[in-house]
Formats: C-alpha cells, structure tokens, sequence
C-alpha cells in the first residue's frame, strides 16, 4: 500500500512539473516589420546557453519545456546588430518574446558605402529605337507588332508606320514573330553608345532547371555525389509550379508556400510572368506527403502533394486576368577584388552595353537598376552600393568607377554582397526581380549558412540570381552557383575561353551549350525573363496561318504542320531563348515533338523556311 501511495505521490508532483513547464514563442524582423527567416534566437540562463532555434520561413520561433525564472534571450542575423533582452521573467505557461533587429550598426562596422539617386520612376525622354543586331533575334518573342521595337535588337517603328528590321533587305528573309509578319526596310535608328571592349567576351548559358533528368544524373556521378553534403544544399526534393488562368495565360506574382506535416512553412516563392515557381524540401527529414499552399488576392487554397507532383510538377488554374509587365529591378552585383583584374574591365564594358540595349529593347516598362561591388573584410571595403535607379546613366557611371582590387585569398564576402543587395529598395510590385552575380571566388566556408540564407530569402522575395562565373573558379563554386540559380528559379552563365579574355576558365560539366558575347546572353537572358505572355487584348488578330502547332496547351508531345511546303528547321525555344530542341533539314511538312520531360511552363516553337521565320508560343502542362 506504502508503495503505491508512494508512485501516485511521485506521479503528481511529475504532472504539477510538466504542468508549470513554460514555453517562449515570438517573431523577429527588421525595423520595417520584415520576417527575419532562420534568424537565430538564443535562451541563456546565468549565462549558460539553455536553448537555442532558428526562425522559420515567418520569422516565428517557438521554445518548448522551459522551467520559469528568469532568463536572458538575443535575436541575430547576419547583417543586423544583435539584440539582448535580459531579465526576462518566463511565467509558467505561455510566453511570448519578440525582436525588431537593426541593422544600421552592422553596415557601419562593415564599411559600407550606399549610393542613392531619386529619380523620376518613369522617364520623360526616352527616344532610342535601336540597337545592334544579334544573330539570336529570331530567338526573341514579342508582344505585338509595334512592340517588337521595345523587346528585339535592330528592330525600329513607331504606331502607324512600318517595321524595320536594320541590315535586312526586302528581298531576303521575312519574319514572322508571334504570327506578325516583320517587313524589312531601310529605316535609320538610333543606335546605342557601346564601349570599346564591348562585345568581345564569350560566355555559355546552361539552365538545369529545364534539363531535370541531366543534374539528377549528374549528382549520382562519383565525382559529383558529394556536392550536396559539401555546401549542404539539398535540391532532391523539388515541386515544380505552374501558375494560369482559364485562357492558359501564365499567372505572376503568386505566392506560394511549401508546407511539412507540421503545418510550418518550409519554402516560399512568388511565380514568375511565366507562372512558374520552384518550392523545395531541404529539411533533414523531408515530408512524405508535403502540402502546397498558394495565395492571390482574395484567393487561397492548398493542395497536399504526391510523389507524382515531384516528377511532373503541379498547374494550378486561376480564375483572374492578364496582366503584362510594367516594371522590373535588375542589379549587377560584382566581385571587385585583385583576381578580377583581368576581366573586370571587360566586364563593366559588358554591363554597360547590357543596359543600354536592355533599355532600348523595353521602353514599355520601368526598369530600375541598382549594383554592389564587393571586395572582403580588411580590403578596401566590404561592399560599395547604389540603390535602384530608373536612370541608368547613374548606374553606369558608378559602374565605370569600379576597379578591382585587394582580395588575396580565394573566398570573399559573396554572403555580405548578397544580403546587402536584398536590402536595397526593391519594388513590391515590380514583376521582375534579377540579381546578375558577377564571381570567380565562393563565399568563405564559415559563413556559407549566412550565404544559404540569402539564397533562401531571394526565393521568398521572388529574386532569380542569375551567376556569371569569371575565371579562377573551382568544380565546388562551380556547383554552389548551379545550386544557387535552381533554388531560386534562375539560370547559370558562365564565361568561356573562346574570346581569349582573362585567365583559363572552368569548363562547364555540359557542353551542349551555345558559345554567344557575354552582353547579347545577358540581354537575351533579361528580354527572356521580362517578356510576359500577351493580354487577350493586346494579341493581334493578323496570324500567320501556315503554320499550326497542336495539341495547346499540351501534356507530352506537340505537332508542328505546315500547309504548303517543307519546313527546314524546327526549333524549340524556353521563355528566356534558350535552345531545347533543334531539328536540322527536316525536308517535311509535318513534325512530332517530344516533350514530356519539360516542365510545366510557356515555350515557343521557331520554325524556318528558306525565305521566312515564324514563332509561336506554346504552354506545356501535366
């Protein structure tokens, strides 16, 4: 009897422990009520560290079994000055601890130096109609007749006048884009300034996102197996999403989220204006039966996830509009330090070229540039700054100020560059966000979590990070960057060897890529990103009738028909220009495509005759 009045006495006073157990929940952001994601928040109690979690996707974090009294706590982010609350009194029960982090004191240790312009958003004088032409025109889509001006190199006109495609004659190749037919002619147009080496460096695209099947099996390679354990970069577990509305028109601007059994928010991501959306599962122990949560307007749903949404992706109708690009925020952001020398002059040539054609290419949208150089600390400076600007003659002459310098070791401050340009003014409700990483060294290993995380707040932002690897990297930065422009939905460039320009440069693990100049990748890559589906209202009722392109939308295959005569090359082409397929001498009036290892997504089809070159669009759906 003693015994069992013994363990019932033992028994309560273990309910009465538990039951004043106490726990600490709380968010932490920035100055501007900004979730703070994977901030770290720290419990100390006689300056003993007693817990210690990072902050999920909303900034929130949670302590469980904490026994009441009082502690101390501190919220820190890289980039932020660390804040300490001490003498917390935790009650039994529910807590609940927020923090706002600065993170004025943290740019002023660093060294930072910002550069700000106010500028009109939308200029006034904006008369340049033209632009050197590329031999990748053709690869361009545009929006209607008289917008091809804003959107394609060499190509001028005004509302009610004619198109001229520059260094065409009229009995040569007529164009066909977007079913309108393109009249050649001798019209002069204003051709941008470009500056002496502008041109001449050679670069590669390759984007892993639209060749799934290459990176899995490039992973499994002996080689490469272990790229992901190296950087702790998990990209097994991804769910592709594509976003449209009834009439198949991709849908930007979505906000999507990535849910565990939990219900807690793993990944988040905003579609693109081609409605695509990449979600991925980099926790240790990834959710068999994820769910998908999506957000638009006064639209809400949630969709649980199966193995076949990995394999095929996940498309999602959306009752709403069209709606075009009106505004994007591009930022060049670029290792400054002494193994820059080489090429860093030809790079600012580049980037000039880049903007200036970028400008005359999309004169109906409002385009904000901004830029951060980065050397590493005990260099001259850790990052140096200009913030968005719709003016870019600002941006280039900060550009053209830039000259390489210090450096030493091989990783510099890429995770300082990043967090930084994530936190200049970018537009909520600009459609297009572009980071251009200009490297050729990693970030120092120690600080690769503060990199991952930037990564991972690109994502959230709807950033794309598009690398441009420079010469002097290695196989491991190599594979960082590839990580770094699928996680968030962006695309890998890299610069060649073929213009002879700068050191030797790593040969990519493809080599099915176009050798093109570093400036026309660039400005292909950014009309490709920029350019949204046309607007029911705005599609121009002159189609082009001899070609027909079925199923649309399609699953597996598509079937390109010609009505009068053989075609002789059949091209398909992803939404940035990028080559998928190219079919050579055909010599037929008919093609079947195969396509059931794309994505979900938009693509055009090119199809060329010996006197004519039409384009059509298709959408790709599971």
């Amino acid at each position: 009897m003693n015994k069992v009045l013994t363990l019932i006495y033992v028994l309560f006073q273990l309910c009465t422990t538990i039951q004043k157990n106490s726990t600490i929940e709380g968010k932490v952001t920035d100055l501007k009520g900004e979730s703070l994601l994977f901030a770290t928040v720290a419990l100390y109690q006689n300056g003993i560290l007693i817990h210690g979690i990072e902050t999920d996707m909303d900034g929130n974090y949670f302590l469980s079994d904490i026994k009441p009294g009082t502690y101390d706590m501190e919220a820190s982010f890289v980039g932020y000055a660390t804040q300490k609350q001490t003498g917390l009194i935790i009650k039994a029960g529910s807590n609940r601890v927020n923090f706002q982090l600065s993170d004025d004191a943290v740019l002023l240790e660093l060294g930072v130096e910002i550069k700000a312009y106010k500028v009109p958003l939308i200029k006034i004088d904006c008369t340049t109609s033209g632009s050197t032409i590329s031999d990748e025109i053709r690869k361009l889509p545009t929006k209607s007749v008289h917008e091809i001006a804003a959107t394609s190199a060499g190509i001028s006109g005004e509302e009610g006048s004619d198109i001229s495609i520059r260094g065409s004659r009229s009995e040569e190749t007529v164009y066909f884009l977007d079913g309108v037919r393109v009249t050649s002619g001798r019209k002069e147009s204003k051709k941008p300034k470009e500056s002496g080496h502008s041109g001449l460096v050679t670069a590669g695209e390759w984007n892993d996102l639209n060749n799934w099947e290459k990176w899995s099996e490039l992973l499994k390679q002996d080689e490469f197996k272990n790229m992901n354990k190296y950087w702790g970069i998990h990209t097994e577990h991804r769910y592709p999403v594509f976003m449209a509305n009834e009439n198949h028109d991709p849908i930007q601007g979505v906000s999507v989220f990535l849910k565990n059994n939990k219900d807690s928010i793993i990944w988040s991501a905003i579609t693109d204006v081609h409605g695509r959306a990449e979600l991925f599962d980099m926790s240790e122990s990834p959710s068999k039966n994820p769910v998908l949560q999506y957000q638009y307007g006064n639209t809400k749903n949630k969709i649980e996830l199966r193995k076949k949404n990995k394999e095929e992706g996940t498309n999602i109708t959306i009752k709403t509009g069209c709606k075009s690009t009106s505004k994007a925020n591009i930022a060049f952001v670029v290792d400054a330090t002494g193994s820059m020398g080489d090429e860093i002059e030809f790079l600012k040539s580049d980037l000039a070229s880049v903007i200036e054609n970028v400008e005359s290419r999309n004169t109906n949208v409002a385009i904000s540039y901004g830029s951060v150089f980065y050397q590493d600390k005990g260099d001259t400076y850790v990052t140096r700054a200009q913030d968005f600007t719709t003016d870019e003659r600002q941006l280039i002459s900060f550009i053209n100020k830039q000259n390489a310098g210090g450096g030493g070791d091989f990783p510099e401050a890429v995770d300082s560059a990043l967090l930084h340009t994530l936190n200049l003014a970018w537009e909520d409700d600009a459609e297009v966000k572009l980071i251009f990483l200009i490297l050729d060294a990693p970030p120092h290993f120690e600080h690769i979590e503060r990199y991952k995380n930037a990564v991972i707040k690109a994502a959230k932002m709807g950033v794309k990070i598009i690398p441009v690897t420079a010469s002097g990297i290695n196989r491991e930065t190599d594979f960082l960057m590839k990580f770094t422009s699928i996680l968030t939905n962006g695309t890998y460039t890299f610069i060649t060897d073929h213009s002879g320009i700068g050191g030797n440069h790593l040969a990519p693990v493809h080599d099915e890529y176009e050798v093109e100049k570093l400036n026309e990748l660039l400005v292909r890559v950014i009309n490709g990103y920029v350019y949204s589906t046309p607007c029911e209202q705005n599609t121009v009722t002159h189609k082009n009738k001899d070609v027909a392109i079925h199923p649309n939308p399609t699953k597996d295959v598509i079937h390109v028909e010609a009505s009068d005569r053989n075609f002789k090359n059949v091209d398909v082409i992803s939404s940035t220009g990028q080559l998928l397929i190219r079919i050579n001498e055909t010599d037929k009036k008919k093609v079947r495509i195969n396509i059931q290892d794309f994505i979900s997504g938009q693509y055009f089809v090119r199809i060329t005759y010996d006197d004519k070159i039409i384009t059509k669009s298709f959408i790709k759906m599971d």
